[in-house]
């Protein structure tokens, strides 16, 4: 079956966050002047979902009644079966707990974690910017672990700086993988690194693994397949989620896998009178994507794969960019720091060169010292709305979002090497 990655639906006055975020705002700089921002910020895709979750969210709207709704067991085998085909992981279904998201399970594991305000859960950065916030929400801290840049671009888990920042107050480690924003999945050393820091210092451990399926190069390791993380895993939490892959974020349903009974109740519990079930459309389109979305996904990864390389091929004629290719995602991290904010212009307000000058004279939101301050900023006066690199914690970066047609991401690579050329 034939599927369509060339084109996309119109998501503008739908209210998407992606679409609607800047308004009517229009590029001031460049060939695109007074065109329409492109979005390619936050993480969600551009393309229809999946001809079989539209029919089978169709059929389900069809029934007419929405009430509350628990997840069914075939949801569940499902959401197993699809981890052992696709990633070789054999999930007890029982271990499987469903929750709105997988934010929403990041903060459920911080609070069932901790135990008083001196606790600290470790984030390595560039980082989710939730993830920067899950300890502060159920008050306790955060302690940031910069990633080591290698002399290829890629980004590293680095073990001595984990040992520097581990301490007797802290009490897990946020891991995101493969990572969000650098793409990159770990090695198996990494990894085993990882699972052996945790283990020698009594720590729990989240993996975020949301962006597991979509995997360019190379081959994703679920951390609980780590040989080294076996004697861990009574204190791991997985979470993933269908939302990503098949891009039905906004339905609301994810899972955690928590092998150890007493900590998945724990983690139920920390979510009590807080967090609302999974509504029936996230479960049906979960479903029906983890039954049926495989060949869509694999036509997916093909267009994804062809988008990366375009944005490599263009960042190659731009010196003051530099970029690695993602290994997975469907994002782009982009370097900037090479760049500098432009010398604020200054009208001419000679009087005796023109009298009218000083009173005609209006600094335009471009034109005035404060209004570039990053390299994001000055992609949205040239019409492209990328995500600044100081939200993940590392300013001078911008993350740009390639899930969308070519023709689209060609436009906005024009308009960015452009800015920065």
């Amino acid at each position: 079956m034939a599927f369509d990655f060339a084109s996309c639906p119109d998501r503008r006055g739908t209210g998407a966050i992606k679409w609607d975020r800047w308004g009517a705002l229009q590029a001031t700089k460049g060939p695109a002047t007074g065109s329409d921002i492109i979005p390619m910020w936050v993480a969600d895709a551009d393309f229809a979902s999946p001809p079989c979750v539209v029919d089978a969210l169709a059929s389900r709207v069809s029934h007419g009644v929405f009430g509350y709704t628990s997840p069914s067991r075939d949801v569940a085998a499902a959401a197993a079966a699809w981890l052992g085909t696709r990633h070789g992981w054999a999930v007890a279904p029982e271990s499987v707990v469903f929750v709105p998201g997988v934010v929403t399970g990041m903060n459920m594991f911080t609070r069932c974690v901790t135990s008083a305000p001196s606790d600290a859960h470790i984030v390595p950065i560039p980082s989710y910017p939730p993830f920067l916030s899950a300890p502060a929400n159920c008050g306790s801290k955060l302690q940031t672990v910069e990633m080591r840049q290698e002399a290829d671009g890629r980004f590293v888990l680095d073990s001595e700086a984990l040992e520097r920042v581990t301490n007797t107050n802290t009490k897990s480690f946020i891991l995101c993988q493969p990572h969000n924003p650098t793409g990159r999945i770990f090695s198996k050393e990494e990894l085993a690194m990882v699972a052996n820091h945790c283990i020698k210092h009594g720590l729990y451990l989240l993996s975020d693994e949301i962006w597991a399926d979509l995997t360019l190069t190379g081959k994703h390791i679920p951390f609980a397949l780590c040989p080294e993380a076996a004697p861990l895993m009574d204190r791991v939490v997985t979470l993933y989620a269908a939302s990503k892959t098949f891009n039905i974020a906004g339905l609301s349903c994810a899972i955690a896998v928590i092998p150890n009974p007493d900590l998945r109740k724990k983690f139920i519990a920390a979510g009590t009178g807080i967090v609302p079930h999974c509504n029936p459309l996230g479960l049906t389109a979960s479903h029906a994507a983890w039954s049926q979305g495989a060949p869509w996904l694999d036509c997916l990864l093909s267009t994804l794969r062809t988008n990366q390389e375009a944005i490599a091929q263009a960042i190659k004629s731009c010196p003051k960019l530099a970029y690695h290719p993602p290994e997975g995602t469907y994002l782009a991290w982009i370097d900037a720091t090479k760049w500098s904010p432009p010398l604020p212009s200054t009208p001419n307000t000679d009087a005796t060169a023109n009298p009218k000058a000083t009173a005609t004279a209006t600094p335009s939101p471009t034109t005035n010292a404060t209004a570039v301050t990053s390299p994001a900023k000055w992609a949205l006066e040239w019409g492209v709305g990328v995500q600044d690199g100081a939200d993940f914690g590392v300013p001078g970066w911008m993350r740009l979002n390639f899930a969308c047609p070519p023709s689209m991401l060609s436009e906005a690579l024009a308009r960015l090497t452009s800015a920065f050329s």
